[in-house]
């Protein structure tokens, strides 16, 4: 029959030294709304808590969204939020329009974020994007 070894701690079957997970980027989009701007704060708890997103860089993609502030405006307020955040920020972009906003698929923004990154290469140099 089938010998099953005993279970040993993660330690002994996958050393520490050994979970280096590679590049991490954690991608964000957002629309500059008050929810989302609330919601992006409160991912400063979760990465200042976790061993692997504390790391990671961050990337966040500005789609304007209905918001009357100028670039300048919205720039500041991302820098303001992330000085709180344990991460570096690797690239904050700002679309000149939204291509889901007022329109009836809500999610295309969202779905032109991922776009610009991958046809931009921002995910190139990472093992791993979240």
């Amino acid at each position: 029959g089938l010998t099953v070894p005993p279970l040993k701690g993660v330690d002994a079957l996958y050393p520490r030294e050994h979970r280096d997970i590679g590049r991490v980027a954690i991608f964000f989009t957002t629309a500059a709304s008050t929810p989302h701007m609330s919601c992006l704060e409160t991912w400063v708890t979760v990465m200042a808590g976790h061993s692997v997103l504390s790391k990671a860089d961050i990337i966040l993609h500005d789609n304007k969204a209905g918001s009357n502030s100028s670039r300048a405006e919205r720039l500041a307020i991302y820098n303001q939020v992330f000085k709180k955040f344990p991460n570096k920020v690797a690239r904050i972009f700002q679309a000149d329009m939204n291509a889901g906003f007022g329109g009836k698929t809500g999610q295309a923004g969202c779905a032109q974020s991922v776009d610009d990154a991958l046809h931009n290469g921002w995910f190139d140099n990472y093992d791993w994007v979240i």
